[in-house]
């Protein structure tokens, strides 16, 4: 059956008057909710700025924490090297004090 162009245009605006209502509930809806809608994605961005500051914070305070330990064994053998030091010192003043020693004795009998 095919409808005259006048009766589908009669039968057709009554839907088309409902749909360009529910068109316009659907955009004064979306624009009463978007500022909060908004509001959401702005705080899922500074989120997700804040986890990526954190997560750059921690990789350089691992990297720091690598740094100090490197610092701290290098002092370590530093110590160790002082140690040496000192104690070849001590050797080396206990034998110029034997020679010193032995050379005055050398000078007294001689």
């Amino acid at each position: 059956m095919i409808i005259c162009t006048s009766e589908f245009i009669r039968t057709s605006l009554p839907f088309a008057f409902v749909t360009e209502n529910i068109a316009q509930l659907v955009c004064r809806l979306f624009a009463s909710v978007q500022p909060k809608g908004q509001l959401a994605v702005d705080a899922i961005n500074s989120y997700q700025s804040v986890v990526n500051l954190l997560n750059t914070s921690m990789q350089m305070a691992l990297a720091a924490n690598g740094t100090i330990q490197d610092a701290m064994s290098f002092l370590s053998s530093v110590d160790q090297i002082e140690a040496t030091v000192n104690q070849s010192v001590t050797t080396s003043k206990t034998l110029q004090q034997t020679v010193n020693q032995l050379n005055s004795s050398l000078a007294v009998s001689g």
